[in-house]
Parts: C-alpha cells; structure tokens; sequence
C-alpha cells in the first residue's frame, strides 16, 4: 500500500500535526494521526521570527536546525504510535512553520524546518518547500490544500464529484469551491490567528478555548465595520495572506479610535469579522445548494461556529467530521497526499487558485537516494 507521512505547522504554531495515510487514485484512508504540541520558548520564537526578520540569518538558521529536529521528532511518534514499518513510508510531506510570506513584493515563502535534518533523522525520503515553485510560476504560494479538500471529499462522499465546498479555519481561513468547470481557492482572511493574538496578550492564553472568552464580550459594530473596509476584503483573486499581514499590531492600530471596547467585546468582534469573511468568501463563489464541509482548529471554537452558522442559515454547513475525519489531522494529510503528488510527479492544476501560469509539479525532494 503506498503510504505517505504528512507534517504540518499551521499558522496558529500551537503545534506539529502529524497524518499517516494511504491513498490512490480510488481512496484515502487515515491511518493515524498525532499532534506533539510546541513549547512556549520555540513558539514564541517562531512568532517574533515571522513578525521581525531583524535577527538575519543566524536567526533562521537556529530556528531551521530546530524545528528540523522537533518535526523529525514528531514524525518518529506517529510512526512508533501507528506501528508501522518506515520501509513502508514513500515519502514525507512537511510544512514547517511559516517564518514570512510574501508572493506580491519579496515573491517568496520561506517555512522552517530543515528537510535535509528530516530526511537523515527519520530514514525516509521528505518532500518540502511546496510553495516556492509555484510563487516561480506567478502564483500565490496559497493556498494548496483546496486540491486535496477536493480530491478526498470527493472519494469520502461521491456526490461531491460535482460540486462542493471546503473551508479550512486554521491560523487563516481558506475556502476550496470546485465544480465540473474548475477548482476555486482563496484565503478569505484571517482564521484563528487575531484571536489567538489577542487572548495570548490580555489572558497569557495560546487560544479561546471554545470560544468561551469571546462569548462574554459583545460585538462592536462600529469596530466591526471599521474592520470590514480593509483592502484585503476586497482585494480579486487569486490572493493569500499571512501573520506578516493580519496581527496584534493589526488589532491594536484600530483600537485608538474605539479606546472603550473591551478586551472581550474585541475578541466577540474578531470572531464576528472571521465568520463575516468567510461567509464573504461563500457568497462570491459558492451556490447556497451546496454543502460546505469546515476543517481546521477554527472547528472547535463553538461561539464562532455558531456565528458563521448564524450568517448562513439557508447552507449546510457542517465539520468534516461529519464524513468521518477528524478536523484538525486534514491539512498534516494534505502535505502527504501533495508529497505522494510529487514522487509520482503528477502536476498541480492550481491556476485558478493561486494564479499560477501553468500547473506545477510541486516540492523539492530531499534524502531520496537518487
């Protein structure tokens, strides 16, 4: 069976999510899952990196040659935990966590975690660097998983083979629409990432669990709207964003004209704004017929769920787990099934999503033995 290891570092860098899977052309079957989550010292390590390049190269270094180890770490677990033989592994899929991203002015990408350390450590072949070749060939860089949203809905629901709908709330949300015709994709804006900024500054938090600190504070509408009218709502696509965008400082800039919100009506409004883009994003290109399956952390917080419900009561909107996956293992999944991509060097027809010219064969192989 060919089986692929998928290691993730989401934007919200809480942890590694790590995915065993095995999957052909017919279908995708989840073998086991993990999260090893990140200590406070390399995750504020990795925040101040991706907010403030100043640190130069030695900065990078350190925090490449680390984070190479810890996910070669995280991928040693899955595999004692799963029991598996790694002769078995084709290959790793790994997207360390993002250290800056900026596809319009600098063109680039940059995740850390030192693949070549992966490769040595483990004994398998690793596949990484995903987003480089596609910003090369004029796109965005992002987002790449609508592919393997469309791809495994598809073979978990048939019906799906039509038409449907994804949306990932991680540190950003993104949305995957696909019918016959094409295959949609767009960050849609900020996921998890301003309120788990803003929780970590007033509570020493890592994120609103459920949502419960959100939930007993009250939506402002004037710093709603305010918020609303940034570029970035409007912008066409293709487009993606990053933490080099939407932040504290983000927050915090707004904030001098609205000087008596409180800190939990700030964090009810961030959840008002997530679920207000989102529904933004569903309106643009998604038929109210269709159902829209949700993954990603942003699933477990219960006051901005109800909200995006609340904003769509003529849609289905459910968790994926309504198919049968867990919703926080799909994006780690999403790197395996897109390193099995490259080994069997299938290309990417992501044009409409990320604007790339042509469809890319996408990562750099590493520790191969070729």
């Amino acid at each position: 069976m060919p089986v692929f290891l998928g290691l993730m570092v989401g934007s919200s860098t809480d942890g590694i999510d790590a995915a065993l899977i095995d999957s052909d052309r017919h279908h995708c079957t989840l073998i086991d899952a993990c999260t090893v989550p990140l200590s406070t010292t390399i995750r504020q390590a990795i925040l101040e990196f991706s907010m403030d390049q100043s640190g130069g190269f030695e900065a990078y270094i350190t925090l490449d040659v680390k984070m190479g180890y810890l996910l070669a770490e995280a991928a040693e677990h899955l595999i004692t935990q799963a029991g598996i033989d790694r002769q078995c592994i084709q290959a790793i899929g790994v997207h360390g966590s993002t250290g800056f991203h900026d596809p319009i002015h600098s063109k680039s990408s940059l995740q850390l975690g030192d693949p070549n350390i992966i490769a040595a450590t483990v004994g398998c072949p690793v596949v990484s660097d995903f987003r480089r070749a596609d910003i090369a060939a004029g796109g965005q860089g992002a987002p790449l998983v609508p592919a393997f949203h469309q791809y495994l809905c598809q073979r978990l629901r048939p019906q799906l083979s039509e038409e449907g709908a994804c949306v990932n709330i991680g540190g950003m949300a993104n949305l995957s629409a696909w019918s016959q015709a094409a295959l949609l994709g767009f960050d849609t804006g900020p996921g998890n990432v301003l309120m788990d900024a803003w929780i970590q500054h007033h509570q020493q938090q890592p994120y609103d669990r459920h949502g419960q600190w959100a939930s007993t504070g009250q939506v402002h509408d004037d710093l709603l709207a305010h918020w609303q009218h940034d570029p970035y709502f409007k912008a066409p696509c293709p487009k993606s964003t990053s933490r080099q965008y939407f932040n504290l400082n983000w927050i915090q800039s707004s904030l001098k004209d609205h000087p008596k919100v409180s800190p939990e009506s700030v964090q009810a409004t961030l959840v008002a704004l997530t679920a207000w883009s989102i529904t933004q994003g569903l309106e643009a290109c998604v038929s109210k017929a269709v159902p829209v399956w949700v993954c990603g952390g942003g699933v477990h917080n219960l006051t901005l769920m109800t909200a995006l419900q609340t904003l769509n009561q003529a849609r289905e909107i459910h968790s994926i787990e309504h198919l049968g996956w867990a919703p926080d293992v799909i994006e780690a999944a999403a790197f395996a099934w897109l390193a099995q991509q490259r080994i069997e060097h299938h290309a990417l027809n992501l044009c409409q999503v990320t604007g790339a010219r042509q469809p890319m064969v996408l990562g750099g192989l590493y520790g191969s033995g070729e």
